[in-house]
């Protein structure tokens, strides 16, 4: 089988090498699978991720070659022009080292030299690899429900770690311009109280002087830790995002959601988190302990002013506390009504052919219409009860400052404070009651985070496609030996089973054909072969091992599957020809082609392979999306071949001539065939049937042939009436 990996990638290299030094080897296409590779390569960060993936810790690090300890070997260098080697040994006193080079035409050779010959490519930074040790436990249903309850939870706090020098530089700004609070009704009491009455005029311009400063220095750390606070929001999504479209596309397809729509509304409630953290949400939790520090100052100036802002800020919080239950409610109503509205708009776009030649339209327009308007009484109850909270906290606001001045009145008339302390108490009574009445203002936001945080816990607790705690036999190669081994299988909410005791061994080499009336399991055991469903009961076998102890990626990688119902992407031909292994040259993507007639379209194209292809494969005919799903599957040689259907939308003509290519260039696969089409039978030499999920024939073609035209088989139906 050819490669199905980018061969000049020195970091995956790399990576594969020491996996074989650590003793836990995978194969390089398995150690990429998922990764958003940049000019198909790792970089140092995606390799760090793909560590992570395999139970390794990685890190990078600015190290010069004679600081790096021997106990941290091996580690990988990083050289000039992109490369990369592993560094395995060293010997500082005697100048020598020794590396794997997986540039070299064996990359597992160690070569040995000079430290200060390798200084001359190496850049400085390495990478500091080493296995994690786990303690593997059996959970309780408890605590296995528990750790799903708050996997979202850990993703947030464990993404905040990531920016936890920026969060502390945005404390310690937020300590700062709290205390520069303070500045502001200092100066104004002591001008009323010092300089009015003296008419210290050289007294108020140093006072200015030194407020002005102050005010610079609060302008500019408050810019500062805006600015900090939009780095750490942008870290926190990008981080989270990567990590939840990761797991979407890892979601073992048997646990899949059954509505599009309302699954991709889960994963847009992200959203309400990010703006969460990435707001005013820190700052108001960080001010909130000043408010103390705030009321000490006021009771120290006017003492008994103090109890105007502490029984304010006591009835915003209650008020506060007392709106988040029906605001809780309201917001989970309107979290259902989105999810049945995305779900009605997704699946409304995706069939809007079907829609209009069936004249539909009205009632689809009459469903979106009874969400919009039940989605509109939600929100103006949600934004009733949020307003009510800020008008609330609004009006005690304003009611402790003329608190302050009613009862400042009265302590300055019995000589207790001055006029000046009365000013500063206004200004601090406002700042000290602002904490309390952003934290209630904050509940509507509080409550959505929640309600999002609990929608991606449903996505978060969905069992992955691949396990990446289990530890994969290595087996990047398969020769195309095939066996289902008492399998039974039934679509998840489906009782009846879809296969019942599915007993098949296919050789390496030999061709196979599945017939069979619809709806018998022909295509469902394409999809078992596959991985993207698991068995009720039994094994598939590859090459005698089972298919669960095998990597996704390393089987898939071994398989041609031709599906029966093919999606094709925006992009370019040659983007979906080259769709599993994008980094496939020229000459792979014109032998695929030519097998595939795939080529007698693109070269008639003024584009070729560069035309572009619209949506769900708009443009093409659904011939033509064969070809391409035949060229696609093709792609790097896998020695097992499974094909859905691949010739029902093709005419005669172009379908004989396919023929003739798998004739031509198919000879030496595992060919398995599922098929209505009695001219594909021509290619193979046994033939299995198949009727409602069982087998009730299975034998050489002849033979068989022989028995479905003189009516000898029986259909499962007809043998449960005679018994």
């Amino acid at each position: 089988m050819a490669i199905s990996y980018n061969n000049n990638d020195m970091l995956l290299g790399c990576l594969s090498a020491v996996c074989h030094i650590l003793h836990r080897p995978h194969s390089p296409s398995s150690l990429i699978a998922g990764l958003p590779l940049v000019d198909n390569q790792l970089t140092p960060s995606l390799f760090i991720r793909a560590c992570e993936r395999i139970d390794f810790s990685a890190s990078l690090i600015t190290r010069s070659l004679v600081d790096i300890p021997s106990e941290v070997l091996p580690c990988v260098l990083l050289l000039e022009d992109h490369k990369a080697v592993v560094l395995t040994a060293k010997d500082n006193e005697n100048d020598a080292c020794t590396i794997i080079d997986p540039s070299k035409a064996d990359g597992e050779e160690h070569i040995s030299l000079s430290i200060k010959e390798l200084n001359m490519t190496y850049i400085g930074q390495c990478l500091y690899i080493k296995p994690q040790f786990t303690i593997k436990h059996e959970l309780t249903k408890e605590e296995q429900s528990k750790k799903d309850a708050n996997q979202a939870k850990r993703w947030v706090v464990n993404t905040l770690r990531y920016s936890k020098s920026i969060y502390r530089d945005v404390i310690l700004a937020s300590i700062m311009i709290n205390l520069f609070v303070l500045a502001n009704p200092l100066f104004v009491m002591n001008v009323y109280d010092r300089v009015v009455p003296n008419n210290a005029i050289e007294t108020l311009w140093v006072l200015a002087s030194g407020i002005a400063i102050v005010f610079i220095f609060d302008f500019i750390i408050k810019s500062l830790r805006t600015h900090f606070i939009e780095v750490a929001g942008k870290k926190l999504d990008v981080i989270l995002s990567a990590k939840l479209f990761q797991k979407a596309l890892g979601i073992h397809f048997q646990h899949l959601p059954p509505s599009v729509g309302g699954f991709a509304q889960n994963i847009r409630e992200f959203d309400h988190v990010r703006n969460f953290f990435s707001s005013i949400t820190i700052t108001t939790l960080v001010d909130f302990p000043f408010a103390i520090l705030f009321l000490i100052v006021i009771f120290s100036l006017g003492g008994p002013i103090v109890l105007a802002p502490i029984v304010a800020a006591l009835l915003i919080l209650s008020y506060g506390y007392y709106a988040q239950w029906p605001l809780k409610r309201a917001i989970e109503k309107t979290q259902m009504a989105h999810v049945q509205k995305n779900a009605n708009l997704i699946e409304s776009i995706q069939s809007i052919e079907t829609i209009r030649a069936f004249n539909a339209e009205g009632q689809r327009q009459s469903q979106w219409e009874e969400n919009v308007a039940f989605l509109s009484k939600s929100q103006v109850n949600i934004r009733r009860i949020s307003n009510s909270v800020s008008q609330f906290s609004g009006f005690f606001t304003q009611l402790v400052g003329v608190s302050i001045v009613i009862i400042g009145v009265y302590q300055i008339s019995e000589h207790e404070m001055s006029m000046g302390a009365l000013i500063a108490c206004v200004l601090l009574g406002s700042r000290a009651v602002a904490p309390m009445a952003q934290a209630a203002n904050l509940i509507a936001q509080f409550e959505q985070t929640k309600q999002a945080i609990t929608s991606l816990n449903q996505i978060i607790s969905l069992p992955d496609d691949q396990l990446h705690d289990s530890r994969y036999i290595y087996r990047p190669d398969l020769q195309g030996n095939v066996e289902f081994k008492e399998v039974y299988f039934a679509y998840p909410g489906q009782s009846q089973p879809t296969l019942s005791k599915i007993n098949i061994k296919i050789n390496a080499g030999e061709r196979v054909a599945l017939i069979g009336k619809v709806g018998s399991g022909k295509s469902t055991l394409g999809k078992l072969l596959m991985g993207l469903f698991t068995p009720s009961q039994g094994q598939i076998l590859l090459d005698g091992l089972d298919q669960k102890q095998i990597n996704p990626s390393d089987f898939r990688n071994n398989i041609a599957y031709v599906p029966q119902d093919i999606q094709v992407f925006r992009g370019t031909l040659r983007e979906n020809i080259s769709l599993k292994a994008p980094y496939s040259p020229d000459e792979e993507i014109l032998r695929v082609s030519d097998i595939s007639l795939l080529s007698d379209f693109a070269n008639h194209h003024p584009e070729g392979y560069s035309m572009s292809i619209g949506e769900r494969g708009e443009g093409l005919s659904g011939g033509q999306r064969q070809q391409l799903a035949i060229a696609r599957s093709l792609v790097n040689d896998p020695p097992i071949v499974f094909m859905d259907e691949c010739t029902s939308a093709m005419d005669n003509q172009t379908e004989q001539a396919m023929i003739q290519q798998f004739q031509k260039h198919l000879t030496d696969k595992t060919l398995i065939l599922s098929t209505h089409r009695a001219s594909l039978l021509n290619l193979v030499d046994r033939i299995i049937v198949l009727d409602q999920g069982h087998i009730i024939a299975d034998g050489p073609k002849a033979q068989v042939m022989d028995a479905l035209k003189r009516g000898l088989l029986r259909s499962v139906q007809q043998t449960g009436s005679e018994a």
